[in-house]
């Protein structure tokens, strides 16, 4: 984790949040680094490269968890793990995953 940061409120709103930035371990041109936002009740992925089912298992990454999935570019660098991820995950995703790009 980067870094953390406090908001004031209450109620069903979010009191923290946190990014981390992941690296797949491939100092290629081919791959971007994916980034996870974690709030107290959302997760979001920035970006899901080739290679990304394979590090998110390795780190202990649980996909399910994740609310919706961000691409900052429609290339294979940023979008490359999705197919993959998303049928694997076929049996496991919510009605209400989203993947925006």
């Amino acid at each position: 984790a980067m870094g953390r940061s406090g908001r004031g409120g209450g109620g069903g709103k979010n009191q923290s949040c946190y990014l981390q930035v992941l690296g797949l371990g491939c100092d290629t041109l081919d791959t971007i680094p994916s980034v996870l936002l974690f709030f107290d009740k959302e997760r979001y992925l920035f970006n899901i490269g080739e290679g990304f089912q394979k590090f998110s298992l390795e780190h202990k990454i649980k996909m399910a968890k994740i609310d919706a999935i961000f691409l900052t570019r429609t290339t294979t660098e940023a979008a490359g793990g999705l197919p993959g991820t998303l049928l694997t995950m076929a049996d496991k995703l919510h009605g209400d995953d989203d993947v925006a790009g």
